[in-house]
C-alpha cells in the first residue's frame, strides 16, 4: 500500500503518520489544505491528477 500511494500520489502513509503522531492531526491538516490549495487562483488540487479543479494549473 505505501508503495502505490508514493508511485500514484507522491505522498507516503508512513511520513504522514509519523508527522501525525509527532506534530498532531490539525498541524498536519494546515499543511495539506496549503500544499493542495492552488497558488494561482485558490482552487483545489487534486491528489489524483495534480491538477487544479478551477484553473486547470497543474501542480510541480
Amino acid at each position: 500500500m505505501e508503495k502505490s500511494y508514493n508511485k500514484r500520489y507522491r505522498a507516503s502513509l508512513m511520513e504522514n503518520s509519523e508527522f501525525v503522531r509527532q506534530f498532531g492531526l490539525e498541524k498536519f491538516m494546515e499543511m495539506q489544505k496549503e500544499k493542495y490549495t492552488c497558488s494561482q487562483c485558490g482552487g483545489i488540487i487534486s491528489i489524483h491528477d495534480r491538477e487544479c479543479s478551477e484553473c486547470q494549473e497543474k501542480m510541480k
